[in-house]
């Protein structure tokens, strides 16, 4: 393993000697990102979306209860 030269630089080499660098990590990101880019399939999300739809629901019945009488 070369010396860090940069705080940010003391990450392992991979075993195949190549090194992602900056551009490397970017690109990876960026694959994650692109396959879910808006988070709402990870577990916050999912509870997000859940709770959205409950109070749409309760803001719902509240209309309903509210007008049924008139």
């Amino acid at each position: 393993m070369r010396p860090p030269v940069h705080p940010s630089d003391d990450q392992p080499v991979p075993a195949d000697g190549h090194e992602l660098g900056w551009a490397g990590s970017v690109v990876s990101v960026m694959s994650v990102l692109a396959q879910d880019p808006t988070g709402l399939s990870s577990p916050v999300g999912r509870l997000v979306i859940l709770f959205g739809l409950l109070a749409s629901l309760v803001v719902l019945l509240r209309w309903w209860w509210y007008n049924r009488r008139r």
